[in-house]
Parts: C-alpha cells; structure tokens; sequence
C-alpha cells in the first residue's frame, strides 16, 4: 500500500507491505536503484546505510512497544533524498502515524529551509521521542517494583524482575547497530546536505545518546534490584534455616529424654502419676535452660 503525504513541501511516501507492482511505481517515479528497490520490498535481517549518487538508504530496527510487548521488534526503510522522503514499513506504527498528525496540523510551505534530511530528522527524533516515553513506564514499573521488594516481597516479583529485563535487552538489541549506522550518517549526509546538516546530525546523536543513557540506566537498576532481592531472600532462607535448627536443637533432646523414661526397661516411678508430672518438669527446666542459652548467644 501507497500512502503519499506532503510535509512541509517535501513528498513522504510511505509504503507498507509495498507489491512489486508499487515497488515499480516508485522506481520509475523516484528514479530508485533496482538494488535500493529490491531491499524495500521485504524485511531485512541487519541494519545498514548505504550511499547511492543523490540519497540515502537505511535500514533500522526499533522495538515494538517495549513497555507492553517482550520480544518485539520493527524495522522501517528510508531513502532520504534531498527532494522527498520514502518509507517502507511491514506493520502499521504508530509513531509515524502520529508523526504525520502532528506536521500536517503545522503544515507550511518553507520556501526550501526543510529538505528531505530535515524530515528524516523530524521522523528519527519522534521515534526515539516515542521509545523515551516507553522506557518511561519501564522505570516506573521498576519504580513500583522496587517499593514492593522492600515492603511486600513474594514469589512474583522474581518474574516482574525477568520480565523487565527482558524488556529491557530485547531494547538493546534493536538498538545496538544504530550507533554505527548515525555515525555512517554523519559523514554522509554532509557530504549530500551541506555542513549546514550538521546541526541535524549532532541534535539525532544527541537524542540517541538520551535513549541509550535511559536504558542503560534502566538495566542497571534492574541488575541492582535482582541482586538486593536475592539478598533479601537469602537472608530470610537464613533466618528460616536457623529458626528451624534452633527448634531442632530443642526437640531432639527433649524427645530423648522422654523417649529414655518411657522405655519399657525404665525405672516404674517414671510410670507412675507423679513420675509422669516429674518428667514434665523436667522437661520444662531443660527447655528453659536451653532457651536462656540461646538467648545469652543471641541466637534467638
């Protein structure tokens, strides 16, 4: 499908799930390269940048609502040219939908101050615009996770921790071929915009490196806390374990005793009334006194 948009005087043509027909179309209209073409018509296995004579083409992976989904991933096509701007997508998404809303609502004619560089800028920007506010939520879920280790810890937060992780890498590896594909970029949009582009470039690097600060930042937390929970359940493990071997310590030889006054070849004042009340007493005493030792070598 062929959806045709002017922004700011620039032709934007998105194309999703494009036929070989519509393919054809933009070739002839667009005077496209058969091997730029044949990369739009289906999705790529790796992100890349090439350079033709008068554009460029990229191939970009973002993830598809980190914040809800795990596993997610998009990837959306570029040629970038002086004079228009193509996209390719294989899913609706929603930031280019908003993207288009919001510039055709402020829609003006330039007189040539926007390029198809520019726009390219606008869409980059507002799709990592779009994975800041993701991240957002992320780091509000490990805001509220993190209330809840310390004050209601149970057995689900362990796979609230996995599952934000998770999130988070699948993040990264969307993200991890985009630095050397701006950096790319850099150099070759100047040489095809003019060194005026340059402030393009640094404001896309910069809103990156914000990206990448976020989630690394965000992973890192999440790190931090899978360790203090496993420390908070280690030390309960503890403190069961010990609770258990100090009732242990109790009960063994308690039982012995009892198990000893009540063999058949026992003394018979044990089997009598008042042996039976003597032995409960001593009992209570040995109890006692183990108790107070306890106490006296804090491990109670």
């Amino acid at each position: 499908m062929i959806t045709r948009h002017d922004l700011y005087g620039i032709p934007w043509i998105d194309l999703e799930n494009p036929t070989t027909e519509e393919i054809r179309t933009i070739i002839e209209e667009f005077n496209i390269n058969e091997t730029c073409a044949i990369e739009l018509m289906h999705p790529s296995l790796r992100a890349k940048v090439d350079r033709y004579d008068n554009y460029l083409f990229f191939v970009l992976h973002f993830p598809d609502h980190p914040a809800n989904n795990v596993g997610g991933m998009i990837e959306i096509d570029f040629v970038v040219h002086d004079k228009f701007i193509i996209t390719t997508k294989y899913a609706p998404i929603d930031t280019l939908l908003v993207f288009e809303k919001k510039h055709t609502l402020s829609n003006k004619t330039t007189g040539g101050k926007i390029h198809g560089g520019i726009m390219f800028g606008l869409m980059i920007n507002d799709l990592y615009d779009g994975l800041i506010d993701e991240l957002t939520l992320i780091k509000k879920d490990i805001t509220d996770l993190e209330n809840k280790i310390f004050t209601n810890p149970d057995a689900g937060i362990s796979q609230s921790l996995l599952t934000l992780h998770r999130k988070l890498l699948d993040c990264k590896s969307a993200l991890r071929f985009h630095h050397e594909i701006l950096t790319s970029f850099e150099h070759e949009s100047v040489a095809l915009f003019g060194e005026s582009y340059e402030t393009t470039t640094h404001m896309i690097m910069n809103r990156y490196y914000h990206l990448i600060t976020m989630l690394d930042s965000s992973r890192e937390i999440v790190q931090e806390l899978r360790e203090t929970y496993d420390a908070l359940l280690t030390n309960r493990t503890n403190e069961i374990m010990r609770t258990l071997t100090l009732m242990s310590f109790i009960t063994f030889p308690l039982t012995l005793v009892v198990a000893i006054a009540t063999f058949p070849g026992a003394p018979h004042e044990w089997h009598t009334v008042s042996g039976f009340y003597a032995l409960i007493l001593c009992i209570v005493i040995i109890g006692a006194i183990m108790l107070m030792y306890f106490k006296k070598k804090d491990w109670l």
